[in-house]
């Protein structure tokens, strides 16, 4: 059978980007996505390429004017083609990043040194101690790889973190590339676990982000549980030195005044905050993946961090349970607020608030929505109101009164705290 060239290279890149390394990775690769090319590119495959194929591809390709021509594609994506513009190189490592930050500063840089420095500490805690030397390859979260003095090169954090830490700071020797491959070399092994571990799971896609820690965290485990590497860590052990009484700061420490509307700016995007907090200053601890808010030393909670990509339009996070008890005060409110779309939960409430509008005058909607938003976050049971609703609004028995009852919650009664929350004192 023939194959388009178009479409093998397109299978080899993408094989290759999987993590495939030689012509029977790529076979096994396009065996198990045949189907999703075809179906995606309206072609007949009968079946897959072969090894072979692959093979007798490489050999006759021309690379040269292979990678010209990915260039010339990979410029051409590139708006304001005629102007000036900074080039950003990211390695795998670096996972996002963005050319510039609202503050000046390098967010790759800013991403990476977060990472590093909180796996660093996580894994000094599970060794128990701390090394008297950390060696690495030269990572631009470490060392700003620039001209000149090569020996201290170090970026302010990590030589802040490594003083934390009581370690010297070394890296390997450039142009020595089995130092380079000592420390490469551990990390592809841990990469082929997951590899084959994502292989025999059977899917890439997670629910959750924990579910992918998860299995993070399992495949670090088997590996350390071997009897080699548990034996020489035993050894170690006995030199390590004792670990700093705090953590170095893994965060980016910010300030953010609460707004009328309930919602911070962070990193231009907006979050919703408890109402309570409406005019006050809270202490933001920016991570790479949440942000941990504080009203003075009390800790107020964790919120997930949005990303907003250049070009792209405001973000927002808006929880409802945040502003519930002040919209039962003035439901009407509801009507002409500026963050409706985002105070409902979903589109499917959505759809049911347009619902309600078409079947109830305006300001009846709006209390019926905001009560049965107030008995959802009380009862921790979103899909079970929203059925109700749906049921009521069918069969024209529609009364808040009904729902309270079913649930049992009452007419007037208070949000329960969160689980995770904690009572503040804001005089």
């Amino acid at each position: 059978m023939r194959y388009p060239q178009w479409l093998l290279l397109l299978m080899a890149i993408l094989g290759i980007l999987s993590g495939c390394r030689s012509a029977r990775d790529l076979e096994r690769f396009s065996r198990r996505h045949y189907q999703a090319f075809a179906a995606a590119l309206d072609l007949e495959l009968p079946k897959a390429p072969c090894d072979s194929t692959f093979l007798y591809l490489f050999e006759r390709v021309e690379l040269e004017e292979l990678f010209r021509l990915l260039r010339e594609w990979m410029l051409a994506q590139i708006a304001d083609q005629d102007k000036d513009f900074d080039q950003l190189i990211c390695d795998g490592k670096t996972l996002r990043g963005s050319a510039a930050q609202p503050d000046g500063i390098d967010g790759a840089t800013r991403f990476v040194t977060q990472v590093t420095s909180e796996a660093l500490q996580n894994a000094l805690e599970a060794c128990g101690g701390v090394p008297a030397e950390h060696r690495t390859d030269s990572p631009s979260a470490c060392f700003r790889n620039r001209d000149g003095s090569y020996a201290g090169d170090y970026s302010s954090r990590y030589r802040e973190l490594c003083a934390h830490l009581g370690v010297i700071a070394t890296r390997d020797s450039r142009g020595v590339a089995h130092e380079n491959g000592a420390i490469e070399g551990p990390d592809r092994h841990w990469k082929h676990r997951l590899e084959q571990q994502l292989l025999q799971r059977g899917s890439r896609d997670f629910e959750t982000k924990t579910d992918y820690r998860q299995l993070v965290a399992q495949v670090s485990a088997t590996l350390n549980k071997r009897y080699e590497v548990k034996g020489r860590l035993e050894i170690e052990q006995l030199h390590l030195q004792p670990l700093p009484i705090e953590r170095f700061a893994d965060y980016d420490p910010l300030v953010a005044r609460v707004r009328s509307t309930c919602t911070i700016e962070v990193r231009s995007v907006t979050y919703s905050v408890p109402s309570r907090l409406i005019g006050q200053q809270l202490t933001v601890h920016l991570r790479h993946d949440w942000l941990d808010l504080f009203l003075r030393s009390h800790y107020v909670e964790t919120l997930p961090q949005l990303h907003a990509q250049k070009g792209q339009k405001a973000l927002r996070s808006i929880d409802f349970r945040h502003v519930i008890e002040s919209l039962r005060r003035k439901p009407r409110a509801l009507l002409r607020a500026r963050l409706q779309d985002d105070l409902l939960p979903g589109e499917s409430w959505r759809q049911l608030w347009r619902q309600l509008l078409a079947a109830l005058p305006p300001d009846e909607a709006a209390k019926v929505m905001v009560d049965a938003l107030h008995v959802a976050a009380r009862t921790d049971n979103l899909s079970g109101v929203q059925r109700y609703l749906r049921r009521a609004l069918r069969s024209g028995e529609l009364t808040m009164t009904a729902l309270c009852e079913h649930y049992d919650c009452g007419n007037h009664g208070a949000l329960r705290p969160c689980p995770n929350s904690r009572s503040l004192n804001t005089n």
